[in-house]
């Protein structure tokens, strides 16, 4: 029966006696005892399709396995035909240097950072602060107004918008990155202020976590913050190797 991947772990990382992956099935390791590493996995059915469902097992899966000690995701859909090709194609792959890169996440999470304006309060509080805005505005809006004229209205809004935004993701990064190793945007921020994730020391999470809630108290209802985590560490592990393979590198 084919294997789905989770993550590879160290091959004496202890598991939840009742957790489960996707598809309910029991998740349990495939280990190399020549390197001394494992990977967890669950069976699943052959030809099986990756589902909306199977995605957030698999996440929660990952977390499940966090506090147990450093974990090295695989991309969701990873799935082996056996445990042998587990151990020949993966574990056994000096090339990945596996056992280094666990060694340098011991201790690391990822956490993710959202952060979202009312856009429509924001908008009033730009015009209210801006008399060039408000009189464009109003000429615009009159009997007179043209399309060109609500046009570079549009456009300046839309600037003035984008500048306030950028402004307090500055704001929010140099308040919570001197807590943090690294950090990176996840995507695209269009229409955020900020979305962002973290890489932390996991004992540096309470600290976070407090300069998270006083943004958010200083912010009040302007801005809602969001926090995903701890996670294991996915934006911030790069693998040596001939670069990204069927593994999910």
């Amino acid at each position: 029966m084919p294997l789905h991947l989770y993550a590879v772990v160290r091959g004496t990382h202890p598991l939840p006696g009742d957790l489960t992956g996707v598809r309910d099935g029991k998740v349990r390791l495939v280990g190399s005892e020549s390197t001394g590493l494992a990977v967890a996995v669950t069976d699943v059915p052959d030809g099986a399709e990756v589902t909306e469902d199977d995605a957030v097992r698999h996440l929660d899966t990952l977390t499940a396995l966090l506090p147990g000690g450093p974990v090295v995701p695989l991309r969701l859909g990873t799935v082996a035909p056996d445990e042998d090709s587990v151990r020949a194609e993966l574990l056994d792959d000096v090339d990945h240097d596996l056992g280094a890169r666990l060694d340098g996440l011991e201790g690391l999470v990822e956490v993710h950072v959202d952060a979202a304006d009312d856009e429509d309060a924001r908008l009033r509080a730009i015009l209210a602060d801006d008399p060039g805005l408000r009189a464009g505005r109003d000429a615009a809006g009159s009997a007179q107004g043209t399309l060109d004229q609500q046009v570079r209205l549009g456009e300046m809004v839309a600037a003035r918008l984008a500048e306030h935004r950028a402004a307090d993701a500055d704001r929010v990064l140099a308040h919570l990155a001197p807590l943090t190793l690294q950090d990176s945007p996840r995507g695209s921020d269009d229409g955020w202020v900020l979305r962002h994730a973290f890489l932390l020391r996991a004992d540096d999470m309470p600290a976070f976590d407090v300069a998270l809630d006083d943004l958010q108290h200083d912010y009040g209802d302007a801005v809602a913050f969001s926090r995903a985590g701890p996670l294991p560490v996915f934006s911030f592990t790069v693998l040596s190797g001939s670069g990204r393979s069927r593994w999910g590198w």
